[in-house]
């Protein structure tokens, strides 16, 4: 059997037997730049398991906006109560791509797996929605120039023993001109003693490390200080320096305007996944749960002013960075949900 992400796109694969799209445009939280995520499932032979090398459970694409899951994956996960597996057998009919009796009969059991568990997984992902909105560490409030980091970036220089150490670029040495010796090396830093020669020498850093260098007895005058070179904060900054590209190449860039713009200081799209959650609670929970404190929590983060939220025709939020501390609010609140905050709280 074929494996290769581009045969499961084929309409006519019939170890398909479910495509539906999901995300943001089945429930009506898409706006015009929005991409159609698509998942699916497919039934691998039963010999294929007992081969030398084991299927694989799952299969996308290069950006994982198109997942397929083996059959035996999708009931792996619904039996965690995973959140994205959960609303494939209740998405919306104008929403169903592909649908065969094997699923209907998965959709016609889709109760078996409306569990305690499933509340509980259900709102951790409310929670994590809403500490991705306003984290700290969003790529798109710390953005990163299009030049490299260099080694003297993350360099400290001590002249003598009577100062402080002072950024590199700040204490007018240029190592262009100058050789180094190790005093000391270790994970974290490298230590030198830096000559000055006054003259293209090749530098202390080459390629992007640290070279050192013999100095002969007559040139001890020449020494200027001492250069310490944090080297894993140097690989800490290439590392985001290239994750922050990547993203900046791949992103969507519709859905990063407003914060670029200084109109929102959070992510609205871990916002409107609540109004998703929403939508899912009376779907999975209405016979017992709909009118239970869970329902009532998320109701009142979806009709937040802040949200324009129809059945399906919401847009983005729009409101100022009030809506993350008014879903903070709300949540703690909610006297079945305080125990769960201290718990988070106490884990940071």
């Amino acid at each position: 059997m074929n494996y290769a992400f581009e045969e499961f796109e084929d309409l006519e694969n019939s170890s398909v037997i479910f495509r539906g799209i999901v995300g943001s445009r089945a429930y009506g939280t898409a706006n015009a730049q929005s991409d159609t995520d698509t998942r699916g499932i497919f039934v691998v032979p039963s010999m294929e398991y007992v081969r030398l090398v084991p299927p694989p459970k799952q299969v996308s694409d290069a950006h994982n906006d198109h997942t397929y899951y083996s059959l035996l994956r999708f009931c792996e996960l619904m039996a965690e109560a995973n959140p994205t597996t959960m609303e494939m057998l209740y998405l919306p009919e104008d929403c169903i791509i592909t649908t065969t009796p094997a699923f209907e009969t998965l959709v016609a059991h889709r109760d078996m797996f409306i569990t305690q568990r499933a509340v509980a997984s259900h709102l951790g992902y409310a929670v994590s929605q809403m500490k991705k909105a306003k984290g700290a560490n969003k790529r798109v409030w710390n953005p990163w120039p299009e030049e490299p980091p260099t080694p003297e970036d993350y360099c400290m220089f001590l002249r003598d023993a009577h100062e402080l150490p002072k950024p590199l670029k700040k204490s007018g040495v240029d190592l262009r001109t100058c050789l180094a010796t190790r005093l000391s090396k270790s994970v974290t830093e490298d230590v030198m003693h830096v000559y000055d020669y006054g003259k293209e020498t090749g530098g202390v850093f080459r390629g992007g490390a640290p070279v050192v260098s013999s100095i002969p007895k007559e040139d001890a005058g020449l020494r200027i200080g001492v250069l310490i070179f944090n080297k894993q904060a140097f690989e800490s900054a290439k590392r985001q320096h290239r994750k922050y590209w990547d993203w900046r190449r791949h992103r969507n860039d519709a859905r990063w305007v407003q914060q670029e713009r200084g109109q929102l200081d959070y992510d609205a799209k871990n916002m409107m996944h609540l109004t998703r959650l929403r939508e899912k609670y009376e779907l999975f929970f209405e016979r017992e749960a709909y009118e239970s404190g869970l329902i009532r929590m998320l109701k009142d983060i979806s009709e937040h002013p802040g949200i324009y939220n129809s059945t399906r025709g919401s847009s983005y939020a729009k409101s100022p960075a009030s809506f993350v501390e008014h879903v903070h609010d709300t949540l703690q609140r909610r006297s079945y949900f305080q125990d769960m905050w201290k718990e988070l709280e106490g884990t940071r």
